[in-house]
């Protein structure tokens, strides 16, 4: 069952994933095919934010 606190959980994982590549200031860019800017930390949110709502389903 999906609930507003799993959501959240998943959320504030992913947040402080991003926190953290921000304090260590390794964080890379890198152009997306459509020019726009990707760093690290984008990409490590976003395996915490899809893996997390598929463990949800």
């Amino acid at each position: 069952m999906v609930t507003l606190e799993a959501v959240k959980d998943i959320a504030q994982r992913a947040g402080e994933v991003v926190l953290c590549h921000y304090h260590a200031q390794d964080t890379w860019v890198q152009a997306k095919s459509d020019g726009s800017p990707v760093t690290a930390a984008d990409l490590a949110a976003e395996k915490i934010i899809r893996e997390g709502l598929l463990a949800l389903e």
